[in-house]
């Protein structure tokens, strides 16, 4: 897989994090049949259940013809990073999956390595319990959900939209007006206190940024000069806070694991370093950041 194409797979989608005990294998022909027997049975079961009889001429008559429909493409890419991807199509009965493994190799804490699974319609437990369950594995697969801790999110989008205009003064000396006006759009964050209320009547805070203002938080981390300026022109310390939802065209994060990165608005060399940058950020240890799924 070419290392273009690697970054392709994480832009442009919205994708849910967990963390593993291992990178998923490149899988062979017999873990292959494995997946794909059982989950057209289960395809087939759903689709009995509850589209069959609604069809005045039913597309499938049997868990063999879910199974011809069924594709499963996989690639495994071993360069700076490991990266094993599989995507599994299967017409209008299951949108399309997408689940990327990720490890650099570096981090030795026991779950190193992070999946970025495609947020679908489909309820993906039973998917991830066939992976979990896998033929073939010297270790059997743990899965667990990624929850990205407040501070985390903040120093992501610091590094983030800190490093793009970096890059872009490094490339055009003394010319940064307007680069996160037309790389990041406009930037919608909310504020809380984990899953609670701030108080009786309020859930929590929502800041919207507009683009065209975005040039006033240029000398210094670019989310850290916001709440610089909101502290100091309403005495609000959102810091007490913390992030659990940052929006923008370029990146979107949320507590609970949920990340999309839009690269249209980057040129590919920028793009390329962005992915990676926000990848690094979540292969990085954080405490507590981990649940059982």
């Amino acid at each position: 897989m070419d290392p273009d194409d690697s970054v392709d797979l994480f832009l442009n989608q919205s994708f849910k994090l967990h963390k593993t005990n291992q990178l998923l294998p490149l899988l062979s022909p017999h873990q292959l049949e494995y997946l794909k027997v059982n989950l057209a049975q289960h395809l087939y079961d759903d689709y009995c259940a509850s589209i069959r009889h609604q069809e005045l001429i039913p597309r499938y008559h049997s868990i063999q013809d879910v199974y011809n429909h069924l594709k499963v493409s996989q690639g495994l890419q071993n360069a700076q990073y490991q990266i094993q991807y599989v995507v599994i199509r299967c017409g209008t009965l299951l949108p399309k999956q997408i689940l990327i493994f990720i490890n650099s190799g570096q981090n030795s804490a026991s779950y190193n390595t992070v999946v970025l699974k495609r947020i679908t319609s489909y309820n993906d437990a039973y998917l991830l319990s066939l992976l979990e369950n896998m033929v073939g594995l010297e270790v059997p697969m743990v899965i667990r959900e990624y929850r990205l801790q407040d501070r985390h999110i903040l120093d992501i989008t610091n590094q983030l939209l800190t490093g793009l205009v970096a890059r872009h003064e490094q490339r055009v000396p003394g010319r940064t007006s307007g680069v996160l006006e037309l790389a990041v759009g406009d930037i919608e964050i909310t504020y809380g206190i984990s899953d609670k209320a701030i108080n009786k009547n309020l859930r929590d805070i929502t800041v919207t940024v507009p683009s065209t203002d975005l040039d006033k938080f240029q000398d210094g981390p670019v989310v850290s000069e916001i709440h610089a300026f909101i502290l100091r022109t309403t005495t609000l310390n959102l810091e007490n806070l913390g992030i659990v939802k940052f929006g923008s065209a370029l990146i979107s994060l949320t507590v609970d694991g949920r990340v999309r990165i839009g690269g249209d608005r980057l040129p590919d060399n920028i793009k390329r370093e962005s992915v990676w940058g926000v990848m690094e950020s979540f292969m990085a240890p954080i405490s507590g950041s981990e649940t059982a799924s």
